[in-house]
C-alpha cells in the first residue's frame, strides 16, 4: 500500500523542542484507517467523518509530464512548489492500479464469434459462404482472445486527493485555495458520489493493492 500526505503545519512543529504527549502525538499523522472513519456521505464528494470533521475526494488526471518540453517542466516544478508554499493543509494521496475491464467488449466479440460458428454450421449448401462465416467467427474469437489478455495483463492507474477541514466552512476555504492554485499541477475534478463510494469500497477491501 502506497498513501503519502503532506502536514507542513505538523513537520514546523516537528522541529520545535519535544513537549510531546500521547495527545499530540496522535493527532499528528492522518493513517489510511482514518479514511474509513465515516459516519456517511453528505453530498457530492464530501464524507462526514466519526469526530464530525469533512473531507473533500478530488480524481487526478496528472499533466502528462513526458510531453512537456524542458521550459514546461521546470515550470510545472515551480509551480508544485508555489502549491505546497501556499497550501498547508493536510492532504492525503492516494495511488492504486487496477485490471483494465474489457469484459464488456469480450462478451461482444464472444456473441459475435457464436453468432458465425452458428450460420457456418447451418450453412450446408454454400461451401463458400460456409469458408466466410468460418472465417469471420475466427477474427472475432481472436478480437476476444487479445481483450481477455489486455484485461489479465494491463492496469489502469488511479490518482485520488483527499482534503480535511473541521467544518464545511473550513472545508469549502481549503477546496477553494487548492483548486485555484492546482489548476497547473494535479489537474484535480471532484469525485461524484458514486465514485467516492468506490473508493472506500475498495480501501475496505484488503485485497486491493494501493
Amino acid at each position: 500500500m502506497r498513501l503519502f500526505h503532506q502536514n507542513k503545519k505538523t513537520e514546523l512543529a516537528d522541529q520545535k523542542p519535544a513537549r510531546s504527549s500521547k495527545k499530540s502525538e496522535k493527532h499528528k499523522y492522518r493513517i489510511t484507517p482514518d479514511l474509513l472513519n465515516y459516519k456517511r456521505l453528505l453530498h457530492d464528494n464530501i464524507l462526514l467523518m466519526k469526530d464530525d470533521s469533512v473531507t473533500a475526494w478530488y480524481q487526478i488526471r496528472g499533466k502528462g509530464v513526458f510531453l512537456l518540453n524542458d521550459q514546461q517542466q521546470n515550470n510545472l516544478v515551480g509551480a508544485t512548489d508555489y502549491m505546497y508554499s501556499i497550501y498547508t493543509g493536510d492532504m492525503k494521496f492516494i495511488f492504486s492500479t487496477h485490471p483494465v475491464d474489457t469484459s464488456a467488449q469480450q462478451t461482444y466479440w464472444a456473441a459475435k464469434a457464436e453468432k458465425y460458428q452458428e450460420l457456418a454450421a447451418q450453412t450446408t449448401t454454400d461451401s463458400e459462404t460456409q469458408k466466410k462465416y468460418q472465417l469471420y467467427a475466427q477474427l472475432c474469437d481472436q478480437k476476444y482472445t487479445v481483450l481477455k489478455n489486455i484485461g489479465l495483463k494491463k492496469n489502469n492507474e488511479d490518482y485520488t486527493l483527499v482534503i480535511f477541514g473541521k467544518n464545511e466552512e473550513e472545508l469549502n476555504k481549503n477546496s477553494a485555495l487548492l483548486e485555484s492554485i492546482a489548476e497547473n499541477v494535479l489537474d484535480l475534478v471532484p469525485k461524484t458520489s458514486q465514485e467516492v463510494q468506490d473508493k472506500l469500497n475498495q480501501l475496505n477491501n484488503m485485497n486491493y493493492k494501493f
